[in-house]
């Protein structure tokens, strides 16, 4: 007898999986006729699932290493506030080297 013709949906060459389960298994919950095409939707989803976990674990990694800057800057901001306090501006950049004085209060100096 020869083989009736595959719908347009299985003209993809399929493989085929041998999956061993136990009888109180959920999937066989499902009727017959459904079971194989449930399998694979839960395969698909898995698999996207697995792909996402992924993605959140390296975003997950990323914000770890951004945390760990974040505390360290804090730590770094308590000590100094333990130490008299936070630099001011004109303090920042006496120590940066541009300790220019205002030239009109600089002038008045001098008569």
């Amino acid at each position: 007898m020869p083989r009736a013709k595959r719908p347009e949906r299985f003209s993809k060459r399929l493989r085929r999986l041998d999956l061993s389960l136990p009888d109180d298994h959920p999937v066989w919950s499902y009727p017959t006729g459904e079971r194989s095409r449930k399998v694979r939707e839960l395969l698909d989803l898995a698999l996207r699932f697995e792909q996402g976990f992924v993605l959140l674990g390296e975003r997950l990694a990323g914000l770890k290493e951004a945390l760990g800057r974040l505390e360290e800057r804090l730590i770094r901001l308590e000590e100094m506030v333990a130490a008299g306090g936070l630099p001011t501006e004109n303090e920042r950049q006496a120590s940066a080297g541009d300790n220019l004085p205002d030239p009109t209060s600089f002038l008045r100096a001098f008569g």
